[in-house]
């Protein structure tokens, strides 16, 4: 028929007219016979059929593009994740009200997941105290959240957002979300089919190979890339009036920020200092300095992009491309921007070191115990020395040089506890410390302070950071070393650094002083690592509770 050539102004095409009564189907309004004069008919409309009442789908009309779609299916959270992955989507993110107004009336009747994770917290944290992210990595800088909501109800560990669109009532058809747990099997997936929001220029992306670095955003662009991150390690808040500026929270005498995104490995670009934004295109005939923090899905910083085969030796094949990667070993990689505006990325010629962690979950053939009991149980180990009694240690035998070394420490009473570090020579005695011991550590200790410093026949402190250290609380504790030079992270915040050049490599350890320490997992990332196996005989996977190879990985 003519009219399936006719679509209307959302995309639909006409598969419906009326005609005039007893009319073929050609004639609208107006009939005329060949060779006879025009005449006139009254037309008429019939009435249009009764809605449905069930939970049927919309469907989607050729040739247009959605930018929501809800699955058939109910299910959990990772299922719907699954089935918005298999239909080349990513679980919805919703970034203002016209866009919660789509969504809603893609999900129709039901109630549907959408990609949104509280981070940071539990079961008992308060709703003024939640942190929420869109699975992307962005912030939840827009939310549509039900008066009571987020809430835990009832003290469950609620951790995943629901859209409501099921029912008649007005509050529960609103599209308004609601917190439950990810094995919450009612609600189905809704979907997002432009991977996160718009386009790359209109998000302030900048991709990988090729493309322009951006030289210009507007405040509404950087709400899209907003970082409030896991535990709240990295925080950025604010833009200046142009709308290209950030600032770290914690400092605001750190040189000015910038943020873009990256849609590979939910990665995140930030340069380290700003360039001249006053120039016409600031990104261009300059090599200015960028720093990435990597967050995947919310867990600790992961700064390196592990698709290898993708990205290293990469190019935009200018002849004078001058982008490298110095991988740090600390989850953060310098990137740089080329002179003529693009930013690529390629292998730097680091040699391979062997990535080592363990989590803890049943003793095994990695350590070596210097005095005391220790004892592992649900994926810690601990070792309560008693407040009278000398420093035990649990180490590794091993040769690490330069790499980030990580544990999540907690100290329950007592003294102190921590780690050590290039452990040149560990005697077999309790008081290793005056008995020829040689090696480095840093521990926190009781009430107040975070101490590092070198043991040799006697301890010599090398830094010290003042701060409330809670019993029983655990803290991410973080060594970074590069030669001689020693970066320290707390909580994944870097709170200072010592030079020393004693100890160039060595084995790295636990050990508790006076005290009853508490680990739950530790690794070593030297730069480009690789899996090493365990004594289990698998590739040892970083204390990765899902099975899957932590994403630091290369």
């Amino acid at each position: 028929y003519w009219y399936e050539d006719w679509r209307w102004a959302n995309g639909c095409r006409a598969d419906y007219c009326t005609s005039t009564d007893g009319g073929d189907g050609y004639d609208c309004c107006a009939s005329m016979d060949w060779g006879e004069p025009a005449t006139c008919a009254n037309g008429y409309t019939p009435m249009p059929p009764n809605p449905t009442e069930d939970d049927c789908e919309y469907t989607c009309c050729p040739g247009t593009n959605p930018l929501f779609v809800a699955g058939s299916q109910a299910g959990d959270y990772a299922a719907a994740e699954s089935y918005c992955q298999s239909i080349g989507a990513e679980i919805a993110t919703i970034h203002s009200a016209t866009e919660n107004e789509l969504a809603r009336e893609a999900c129709g009747g039901s109630s549907c997941w959408i990609g949104l994770e509280e981070v940071g917290g539990d079961a008992s944290t308060p709703k003024e105290s939640q942190t929420w992210r869109w699975m992307d990595g962005s912030t939840a800088s827009y939310t549509n959240w039900l008066p009571s909501e987020p809430q835990n109800h009832e003290g469950n560990d609620e951790r995943n957002a629901i859209m409501n669109c099921c029912g008649t009532d007005g509050v529960d058809a609103s599209g308004m979300w609601y917190d439950a747990p990810d094995d919450y099997w009612a609600p189905k997936p809704l979907c997002r089919t432009d991977g996160s929001g718009g386009s790359s220029a209109e998000r302030g992306a900048c991709t990988i190979s090729g493309i322009a670095c951006p030289d210009e955003h507007t405040d509404t662009d950087m709400d899209y890339t907003h970082i409030d991150s896991s535990n709240n390690k990295w925080i950025w808040s604010g833009t200046t009036s142009d709308g290209r500026s950030w600032y770290e929270n914690d400092d605001v005498s750190v040189m000015v920020k910038y943020l873009y995104y990256s849609t590979r490995a939910h990665g995140w670009f930030l340069t380290a200092t700003a360039p001249d934004l006053s120039a016409a295109d600031p990104w261009v005939g300059g090599n200015n300095q960028v720093r990435f923090y990597g967050q995947a899905h919310g867990d600790s910083p992961d700064g390196v992009f592990h698709d290898a085969d993708l990205y290293c030796g990469h190019d935009t094949g200018d002849p004078a491309d001058g982008c490298s990667k110095t991988p740090r070993g600390d989850g953060q990689d310098f990137y740089w921007c080329d002179n003529d505006g693009t930013v690529t990325v390629s292998c730097g010629s680091a040699t391979a070191g062997t990535c080592f962690s363990d989590d803890f979950s049943s003793i095994d053939s990695n350590w070596v115990s210097v005095d005391g009991d220790w004892s592992w149980s649900g994926g810690t180990v601990d070792n309560n020395v008693g407040n009278s009694g000398e420093g035990n240690v649990l180490y590794r035998d091993a040769d690490y040089a330069d790499g980030y070394l990580e544990a999540s420490v907690s100290l329950s009473d007592g003294a102190q506890t921590g780690l050590l570090f290039r452990i040149t020579d560990m005697p077999s005695a309790a008081d290793y410390l005056n008995n020829g011991g040689q090696m480095y550590y840093c521990g926190i200790v009781r009430h107040s302070w975070v101490s590092c410093g070198r043991m040799n026949n006697a301890w010599l402190s090398l830094f010290t950071y003042y701060t409330t250290i809670t019993h029983g609380q655990f803290y991410d504790l973080g060594i970074n070393m590069d030669g001689s030079d020693f970066t320290v992270f707390l909580d994944g915040a870097e709170i200072g650094s010592f030079s020393d050049s004693s100890y160039s490599s060595g084995g790295i350890g636990l050990r508790t002083f006076q005290g009853h320490g508490t680990y739950d997992a530790i690794s070593f990332k030297p730069p480009g690592c690789e899996f090493e196996v365990d004594d289990d005989g698998d590739e040892d996977e970083g204390g990765d509770e899902d099975g899957d190879e932590d994403d630091w990985t290369e």
